[in-house]
């Protein structure tokens, strides 16, 4: 449970900068829709790299100490990816990354937080982040919102948001078959 935390950390943690230069590059492209597309994210995004780091300390964990996991090295990289998408010509293609995330986020349901409430935790409860991000949280409501977007773009554009989605998801398809072939 603390490295998924530390591993959404390393998203969590730039998605707001990558957001603004994603909304810098929209509005440079004269892409108003998309640019108030970011900027509405963003707002909704706020703050929430703060509740990662405080479950991890009510978990008794420092991040420092997952920097060598593989899920946070793909994590990292998901993040420079998105950095990536977003100093580009084609911004947009941030939200078939997006899309990825926030469907993943959706399996996160009331059973998995229950049992990470169970966890020995030194105050609260150490749930702070996935009770916002989960299947019980905003995530059905941010994923509605996203795809509502996306059934408003031209082909060229969905072609660049299918092809992050499938890039990356092919990305955290081999951690996770990595990670299985290691149990």
């Amino acid at each position: 449970y603390a490295c998924a935390l530390a591993a959404n950390y390393e998203i969590v943690s730039t998605i707001e900068d990558i957001l603004r230069l994603a909304e810098r590059r929209a509005m440079r492209f004269k892409q108003n829709r998309l640019a108030d597309f970011f900027s509405k994210a963003l707002t909704a995004e706020s703050g929430h790299a703060a509740l990662i780091q405080m479950d991890l300390k009510d978990l008794g964990y420092e991040l420092s100490e997952f920097n060598f996991d593989k899920r946070v090295s793909l994590a990292r990289q998901i993040a420079e990816n998105l950095r990536s998408l977003a100093n580009s010509d084609q911004p947009v293609a941030i939200l078939g990354i997006g899309y990825l995330l926030e469907r993943n986020a959706l399996e996160i349901g009331a059973d998995f937080l229950r049992s990470a409430v169970s966890l020995p935790s030194d105050s609260g409860s150490p749930t702070k982040f996935f009770d916002v991000h989960s299947g019980v949280g905003e995530e059905p409501e941010h994923l509605e919102h996203l795809i509502s977007f996306l059934g408003t773009l031209d082909t060229f554009d969905l072609r660049s948001v299918l092809t992050a989605c499938e890039e990356n998801a092919a990305l955290m398809a081999l951690a996770s078959s990595d990670a299985t072939a290691r149990y």
